[in-house]
């Protein structure tokens, strides 16, 4: 029967050949929304897609706009709702693998924290911001009010300084995993 010591290692050395390869189809995916993301509002826009001005055309402009916006809303709800999910999942498994990935020495280096900070921010996405911003984002739909306004605002900036941070989070991983590091 092998050791503790001994399935650790081969814990740790399973953990490692799958980090770097997580963390790439983790970045890709974070880049891939951005585009799908902005993409959504500019193709369903009246002022830049005139093909869908045109089929729109006997709605009058504020319902038309309404309906668009509404239909943008709800493509990047249902996307942001599934990736939320995704990257819980993907937190979960980076905190995996820097628990599994820990020297055996007790010597660690920066991927582990890097790890638990990405674990982290899926977490505080998935569990507050996207459904918080979700919420809002059907009550504009409603009805365009201020304060509503000025929340989703403020929730959706929160949301983007994270991403960016998680994107550079992501990058850094990356970078640690394919040079060894612990």
């Amino acid at each position: 029967m092998a050791s503790p010591a001994t399935l650790r290692s081969g814990w740790a050395k399973a953990a490692g050949a799958l980090l770097a390869p997580l963390l790439a189809a983790w970045l890709g995916a974070t880049l891939a929304l951005w585009w799908m993301a902005t993409g959504t509002f500019q193709v369903l826009s009246a002022a830049r897609n005139p093909a869908i001005a045109q089929r729109l055309e006997p709605l009058d402009l504020p319902r038309r706009d309404a309906f668009l916006r509404h239909a943008a809303g709800e493509v990047n709800r249902h996307m942001f709702r599934g990736w939320a999910r995704a990257q819980l999942v993907l937190g979960a498994l980076m905190l995996l693998a820097a628990w599994a990935g820990a020297a055996p020495s007790g010597k660690r280096g920066w991927l582990p924290g890097c790890l638990v900070l990405l674990a982290g921010i899926a977490a505080v996405q998935g569990l507050w911001l996207s459904p918080e911003i979700e919420r809002l984002g059907v009550m504009l739909d409603r009805a365009r009010e201020a304060a509503t306004l000025r929340r989703f605002g403020l929730l959706h900036a929160a949301f983007t300084a994270t991403d960016l941070a998680k994107a550079a989070l992501l990058t850094g991983g990356l970078w640690l995993a394919r040079k060894g590091e612990p």
